[in-house]
């Protein structure tokens, strides 16, 4: 099993900032909301669990993930005066759902919940996460805010950079340090330069 690390693609003139990366958006440090749009929302409060299918976008900052499902695992504020979280609750098929994952309230038609710490995303199908000019790519995805871990997995997991690839079936990321291994059948094309003819 081959194994590629890189502290991959720092933004162009960048000083002391943290190392960019499609995940940078989603980790432990970010002061923005958790921002998600789906067609169909199931609220699981007893499991502090959230799954959304359906053409799920999910916003952080600049970090954007898209999948076919995708559950937000959060630590509620809250539970209740008789430690009990809320009953749960689901959308219906038709419905659209948008809820806001952690912030000041839910972006829905659905009545205002506290703020939610969120801890970990799971994403299944067609996991797509970009940040101004890098992609990254896979079959599957977990985003550890908690540990600052984001990872990648299927037949052909991608990041890219421009011209800059590199290709394998499993990627983790740091989004705090910006350091970036891949695993199983890796590869790597780097191309110096800016000109995207070049590539």
């Amino acid at each position: 099993m081959l194994l590629l690390n890189a502290a991959i693609m720092p933004a162009a003139g960048a000083d002391e900032k943290k190392p960019s990366t499609p995940f940078e958006g989603f980790s432990s440090d970010s002061d923005k909301p958790v921002n998600i749009k789906a067609d169909q929302l199931e609220m699981h409060n007893e499991e502090q669990k959230a799954i959304f299918t359906g053409n799920v976008v999910a916003t952080q900052g600049d970090s954007v993930l898209t999948s076919e499902e995708l559950t937000v695992f959060y630590e509620a504020p809250d539970a209740g005066k008789d430690g009990q979280a809320p009953a749960e609750a689901s959308t219906g098929d038709a419905q659209a759902a948008t809820a806001t994952a952690a912030g000041d309230a839910a972006a829905s038609d659905e009545p205002a919940q506290p703020a939610n710490k969120v801890k970990r995303l799971v994403a299944k199908g067609k996991v797509v996460v970009t940040s101004k000019d890098q992609k990254a790519t896979g079959d599957d995805g977990i985003l550890d805010m908690e540990t600052n871990i984001a990872t990648l997995t299927g037949e052909e997991v991608l990041m890219s950079q421009g011209c800059n690839v590199l290709k394998g079936r499993k990627l983790v990321v740091n989004t705090q340090t910006g350091l970036a291994n891949v695993t199983g059948g890796t590869t790597g094309h780097f191309i110096s330069g800016s000109d995207p003819t070049k590539c």
